[in-house]
């Protein structure tokens, strides 16, 4: 009897797309130009660097193997810094719909961003009149439809 053959998937990615920044990184962001702004977010990166500071200056190490054997791709990871003031989400529960929201909108583009430094800041509270529950469907569908927003402004810019 034959043995079925299994195909080979390529293995799940493991972790995050990116890499969380703080300190001097979240410093240096604050002071990024801005990309894209709305009613309660801005968006802000750090400027590309050139491409002579991405490549090596050393001496190319002997190969034994084909060039065609030995392509790798390599590309930095996606730097991120959220913000969320506890002056504009007083409950904690509201500061984290508001971080898990900012990261499942950068999850759906990253790929547009990878190897910038990102700085996501909630820059004005939502009304608590409009949004009473911390964690409520109609604040995620309002995060999320800003955050839509906002990537769709920085990504026309």
């Amino acid at each position: 009897a034959a043995v079925p053959t299994t195909a080979r998937l390529p293995p799940k990615p493991t972790g995050r797309p990116w890499v969380a920044l703080g300190g001097d990184a979240l410093k240096a962001l604050l002071s990024a130009p801005t990309l894209a702004k709305t009613a309660h977010f801005v968006l802000q990166a750090a400027p590309h660097r050139p491409v002579a500071q991405e490549l090596p200056t050393e001496a190319a190490p002997d190969r034994t193997e084909s060039v065609d054997n030995s392509v790798s791709v390599i590309t930095s990871p996606l730097g991120l810094a959220l913000v969320v003031p506890k002056r504009h989400a007083k409950r904690a529960a509201t500061r984290n719909l508001v971080k898990r929201q900012m990261r499942d909108a950068l999850r759906r583009r990253h790929a547009d961003w990878s190897g910038r430094q990102l700085l996501i800041r909630q820059r004005r509270p939502f009304e608590r009149q409009q949004f009473p529950s911390a964690a409520s469907d109609a604040l995620r569908a309002a995060l999320r439809a800003e955050l839509d927003l906002l990537f769709a402004q920085a990504a026309a810019r």
